[in-house]
């Protein structure tokens, strides 16, 4: 049996909650099984773990992920 997809995100309490809001839309709606769950973190963070793997880091990349990430 497959896992169901856990998807975390560590954002910027300084105004990122609003790309936090659209990241979680758009990833249930894609696939609706799964998780998605946002927290308050660090400065300038924006950092995205499926499964509890990392998959985007804005503070490594310096940007923030787009639709095709």
């Amino acid at each position: 049996m497959s896992q169901k997809p856990i998807v975390h995100v560590e954002y910027d309490g300084a105004g990122y909650e609003p790309r936090y809001q659209v990241l979680r839309e758009q990833i249930l709606r894609k696939v609706p099984e799964s998780t998605v769950t946002g927290a308050q973190g660090r400065s300038s963070s924006f950092e995205v773990t499926l499964n509890n793997k990392e998959i985007f880091s804005k503070l490594k990349v310096g940007q923030f992920p787009n639709s095709d990430k």
